[in-house]
């Protein structure tokens, strides 16, 4: 039986862990996508500092997914916007995505999000059409030096949650 996904704001004590769930994510799943030097200039700059300073930021909400205390995911929300979705690869296939982003849609409902937009790397395109999103358009992540990976900017609606009774 699978255990249950759990999401919580993140702490700074989780950096290190979403650096790891990162990294791996990255050089695992979107090799074949990706060229292995783009996935090499989109990882040599992450720093444990980088998710600690994101954590104590006001731009965007930092979620990790836990399954027994371990961490094994993240998301980040701002307004409107899905900012990351990652998944360490361990993890993957075993329906934890399709939670994850779930319980993310969640929160922002929560947050009075009437829709979120995303760029997805193009590895997890279909995941997130399976999900009820739709393409607006083909589009790009800017790397710190300058690297242009391509992406799909993407849109969902979220329905509201229904009253409760």
């Amino acid at each position: 039986m699978q255990n249950r996904l759990q999401m919580r704001e993140a702490h700074l004590s989780d950096a290190p862990a979403i650096l790891d769930v990162h990294v791996r994510s990255i050089n695992v799943l979107c090799i074949g996508h990706y060229s292995r030097s783009e996935c090499r200039a989109w990882t040599e700059d992450a720093r444990v500092e980088t998710y600690q300073n994101a954590i104590r930021g006001c731009f965007e909400s930092l979620y990790v997914a836990c399954i027994d205390d371990k961490i094994i995911g993240f998301s980040a929300l701002a307004t409107r916007e899905l900012r990351a979705l990652y998944l360490d690869p361990d993890f993957v296939g075993m329906g934890y995505g399709k939670q994850m982003l779930q319980q993310t849609e969640d929160i922002a409902r929560s947050q009075r999000m009437p829709l979120l937009y995303l760029d997805a790397s193009l590895n997890a395109v279909f995941f997130y059409q399976s999900q009820g999103y739709e393409i607006l358009r083909a589009a790009h992540m800017e790397l710190a030096d300058g690297t242009r990976l391509p992406s799909m900017r993407m849109k969902k609606k979220l329905a509201p949650h229904p009253a409760k009774s």
